[in-house]
């Protein structure tokens, strides 16, 4: 009965029941938590790339020219985590994007989970001495232009779920990697707005 309703509460939310159902949903209770409204950028947060200032409060990713623009909270390693932020694709011809990273070992090896305006997915990737390498992918609606967003990620152990606007889309189980920092991500044209990032650490 219980998996029955899972799976009916899923596909009324729009994302595909087959890849959000194998694994049982993670209860993280918060024993610590770090959170940055974002409102400044903390001397702990390190930009890799990109285009990264503030603009009416919140953060905004502004360039157009790169492969991948990272920001790393090096706040503290995390192992078992519930990472949480607001974004709003605001432009992009290529990708209009917004993630989070999560385990960052350093500015070529964490893991992606992002959501993109111009696709209908939800996808989670390895990125692995520099090279990214999709490891899961599921259907969801896009996130519309200039309206703000939801995004999510839950880890424990090798478990990976992956949330959009409230809704449990992903799971996957994968042991890349063990640990790291958080941060922020978007990919190409993107230009996306972000705002109260939050990571709770069981």
């Amino acid at each position: 009965m219980k998996k029955l309703l899972i799976a009916t509460l899923l596909l009324l939310y729009g994302c595909d029941k087959k890849e959000t159902t194998k694994d049982t949903a993670i209860d993280v209770k918060s024993k610590e938590v770090v959170q940055n409204k974002l409102k400044s950028l903390p001397k702990n947060w390190s930009v890799v790339s990109g285009e990264w200032g503030y603009k009416s409060g919140v953060l905004l990713q502004s360039e157009t020219d790169n492969s991948y623009n990272v920001i790393i909270n090096k706040n503290k390693m995390f192992t078992n985590i519930k990472a949480s932020v607001e974004f709003i694709p605001l432009s992009g011809k290529w990708d209009a994007s917004g993630g989070i990273i999560f385990r960052v070992i350093d500015k070529e090896n964490y893991y992606i989970l992002r959501a993109n305006a111009l696709e209908d997915n939800l996808s989670l990737y390895t990125y692995i001495n520099g090279s990214r390498h999709l490891i899961k992918e599921v259907r969801v609606k896009a996130p519309s232009l200039k309206e703000w967003h939801a995004l999510k990620v839950i880890v424990k152990g090798d478990l990976i779920e992956g949330y959009l606007d409230e809704k449990l889309c992903l799971t996957f189980k994968d042991s890349t990697f063990k640990s790291g920092y958080t941060g922020l991500w978007t990919k190409a044209d993107s230009v996306t707005k972000f705002r109260d990032f939050m990571v709770e650490q069981e």
